[in-house]
């Protein structure tokens, strides 16, 4: 296994200190840590979004290439994925984070399961409202099949838009 823990394991969260900044887990810190490996601008718990749906703070706001839209990341443990999926928790999490789109409609958001010492374990994004989520750890995403999104392509009625936005994010991809 890559990384400093394994996909069944969850390390229990214990606040840490980065680069002077307070965070709420080693988790949050070792992320951190990547994201200044890869020269990545980022800022911590800026900023909490809030619409009629309820509320959401970020735990992470990365700096894309310029000209593009912020990243907006939620990071949990890669232990919990399976349990997290298989529960439907995962789509609950989905659905809270696009609350941020209520404010910022072009904001990329990403659910990230995290590997202490990385990788990432998974990787769930979507870059704007109305896009769909794709899921993956490489640079082949795939179709998050929760939030509804599989049933709605694969019904004979399926919004063109949506069909149209997967062919461009498949193309994308393939590209790198």
């Amino acid at each position: 296994m890559t990384g400093g823990q394994g996909v069944n394991e969850i390390i229990r969260a214990r606040p840490t200190v980065y680069k002077g900044i307070r965070m709420r887990s080693r988790l949050e810190a070792d992320f951190a840590a990547d994201l200044d490996r890869r020269d990545k601008e980022w800022k911590y718990e800026r900023e909490c979004f809030a619409s009629p749906d309820g509320q959401w703070l970020p735990d992470f706001r990365v700096k894309t290439k310029p000209g593009k839209p912020d990243e907006l990341v939620e990071l949990k443990p890669a232990g919990l994925l399976y349990k997290q999926w298989a529960s439907g928790e995962t789509d609950k999490i989905l659905a809270r984070m696009t609350i941020a789109w209520a404010s910022e409609p072009d904001v990329c958001l990403t659910l990230l399961y995290w590997n202490r010492g990385g990788p990432a374990a998974m990787v769930i994004s979507s870059y704007g409202s109305g896009t769909p989520w794709m899921a993956g750890n490489t640079s082949m995403p795939l179709l998050w099949p929760g939030m509804g999104q599989l049933n709605a392509v694969c019904s004979a009625g399926a919004d063109d838009g949506m069909r149209r936005a997967l062919i461009e994010l498949s193309a994308a991809a393939r590209k790198g």
